[in-house]
């Protein structure tokens, strides 16, 4: 799960990088922030953590 939030965070970065350079070329007046995708990133983190914890905590410690 923490690779694939990485990989979210990696891709959501380009994301943004590439929508801003463009706004900023195209003209645009802004505003270059995003309400949304650092909250659903953190969320997402939350859970990866969450579920890490559970898993650790309920598995069996027999070989």
């Amino acid at each position: 799960m923490f690779s694939f939030v990485a990989i979210a965070v990696m891709v959501y970065a380009l994301w943004t990088y590439h929508w801003r350079a463009n706004s900023i070329r195209t003209g645009g007046r802004g505003p270059y922030d995003d309400r949304f995708g650092p909250t659903v990133l953190c969320l997402a983190l939350l859970l990866a953590i969450i579920v890490n914890f559970i898993l650790r905590f309920t598995a069996d410690d027999e070989p």
